[in-house]
């Protein structure tokens, strides 16, 4: 199975502090679907991280689009972190 996985991001950088909100989607792109609009899931995310360091914390809230989702999970909260290379 292929996907694509696509996105928009934006936010603000502060002096230490980055605030973003990002809405993303995954096409199958190879297995055949019923309804066109099953090829798609969307979903948004907003959060902070730290910035200004080579290690490079945050945190993030995630909310599904689709109904088939969002009836299930009312959202994912996570973390992720990003090594800065000198």
């Amino acid at each position: 199975m292929l996907f694509a996985h696509y996105g928009v991001s934006g936010g603000f950088q502060f002096t230490n502090v980055a605030l973003f909100a990002e809405l993303l989607g995954i096409a199958i792109i190879t297995e055949d679907v019923d309804d066109f609009g099953d090829r798609f899931t969307h979903s948004i995310d907003f959060g902070a991280q730290l910035t200004g360091y080579s290690v490079r914390p945050g945190i993030f809230y995630m909310i599904h689009l689709d109904e088939d989702l969002s009836e299930d999970l009312d959202g994912v909260l996570g973390i992720k972190v990003d090594f800065v290379l000198p």
